[in-house]
């Protein structure tokens, strides 16, 4: 029998029983959730009933143009020209009327949300509610504060998508966390993510290995949260 070279441990640390879990592979499918690619982009509007072209006699909806480098149209979410989104370099951004209240940061291969809170009118309010309907996510279950909204907007707008290298924090924390779904958790399991840590340059206090089990887990979950912009 072939011996399987493994010099981290990893067969021994990973689960993959887990990956029959309904839960984890949902958790999986967060993680590498991408900008997806649909030619009749029929996921951006509330459509019911028989597929159709979206771009001929579909009220409420308007076929986008692109030029290098720049904005796309609109798309509409619903019928009310008060609600749409726009692709802007890489960031998805939603409006109420001409106010940005939410956006994907689709750079880098990474898909991550962000949804003010409403402190504007009820029919903002009920746009909000929409956006959520939209990716598919509970209503007010994750939104920010409007300050905090903004600062995270005003910090993707200004990367620009061709000096943007990797993040090696993020591309860690991502590791990381699919590493937790299909392993143990145990002592070993927080050493592999530990060592995934350190070769991102981030470094551990002197008595790390004199921490309970539970700390560690703490502490490494709260660093992949961070990595993935969920801090």
């Amino acid at each position: 029998m072939k011996k399987i070279n493994d010099p981290f441990g990893f067969s021994k640390a990973i689960n993959f029983d887990k990956l029959d879990d309904p839960k984890v592979l949902k958790e999986l499918e967060k993680i590498f959730l991408k900008k997806e690619k649909r030619s009749d982009l029929r996921k951006a509007h509330d459509l019911k009933g028989p597929k159709q072209k979206l771009w001929k006699n579909n009220p409420g909806t308007q076929a986008p143009t692109t030029t290098k480098g720049k904005t796309m149209k609109k798309i509409y979410l619903r019928s009310t020209k008060n609600l749409y989104y726009k692709d802007e370099d890489g960031i998805r951004i939603f409006y109420s009327y001409s106010t940005p209240v939410a956006f994907e940061n689709q750079k880098n291969g990474f898909n991550i949300r962000w949804i003010s809170k409403n402190v504007w009118s009820v029919t903002t309010a009920k746009h909000l509610n929409w956006i959520e309907d939209h990716w598919g996510q509970e209503r007010k279950s994750n939104r920010s504060e409007h300050q905090d909204f903004k600062k995270e907007l005003e910090q993707a707008r200004g990367q620009s998508p061709d000096n943007s290298g990797p993040d090696p924090l993020k591309t860690t924390a991502m590791v990381s966390k699919l590493f937790g779904l299909l392993s143990t958790n145990d002592d070993k399991a927080m050493d592999q993510k530990k060592r995934f840590f350190e070769i991102a340059g981030c470094t551990f206090p002197d008595d790390w290995e004199q921490l309970s089990l539970e700390e560690k887990q703490s502490r490494l979950s709260k660093v992949e949260d961070l990595g993935l912009g969920k801090a």
